[in-house]
């Protein structure tokens, strides 16, 4: 698995467990939680660090699947109603999907169903092959994207499952993650279309 990809698994469910750390130690009650992460056994250290490596990956595909398909979902709803991309992926006006159909030697008119497959193929062949430089900054935009958009979800479940949990919802706790979840918002817009 690509760098990238490690990264943006893995900084999603370490800022829902940071939220809900934080939101433990402002809730004085909920203190006994902290009680399981205090082995009295060394093999029970290793069996919980190794067990909680694992449980932050798939956390973090679990957040990421489910930040794609409310995504997906989002966007195929906006273009029904506003028209426009269906693809959270693709940013591009008709007429630059157009180019890019024309670019890469297609035959007929484009569609939304191939909206998505023909930018993709611009833009790991063509432009790898003759821009890799740009290729590459769309790369890093794109995880700049992923990693707020996964991030916001993983901070706005680090709130549902506090509360399903007891956690009280202290200001001091949630105040700061709403906070950052619009400093995130704001993140992923300008990285998706500037």
């Amino acid at each position: 698995m690509d760098e990238d990809r490690r990264t943006r698994f893995l900084v999603a469910p370490l800022l829902l467990l940071a939220s809900l750390g934080w939101a433990v130690f402002r809730d004085g009650s909920s203190h006994h939680i902290l009680d399981y992460l205090k082995p009295d056994d060394p093999m029970k250290a290793i069996a919980l660090i190794a067990g909680g490596g694992i449980a932050i990956f798939i956390l973090g595909y679990v957040i990421g699947t489910f930040t794609y398909l409310t995504l997906r979902l989002a966007f195929r709803v906006k273009a029904s109603l506003f028209g426009g991309s269906k693809y959270h992926e693709v940013a591009l006006s008709d007429a630059a999907v157009n180019n890019v159909w024309k670019r890469l030697g297609a035959t007929g008119t484009w569609s939304r169903e191939q909206e998505l497959f023909a930018v993709i193929a611009f833009d790991h062949g063509i432009l790898y092959a003759e821009q890799k430089g740009i290729h590459l900054w769309t790369v890093r935009r794109w995880t700049a994207f992923s990693i707020a958009t996964t991030s916001i979800a993983g901070l706005l479940w680090s709130l549902v499952v506090a509360y399903l949990v007891g956690i009280k919802f202290r200001t001091e706790w949630w105040v700061p993650v709403a906070f950052f979840v619009v400093l995130l918002c704001f993140s992923a817009r300008l990285a998706w279309r500037g």
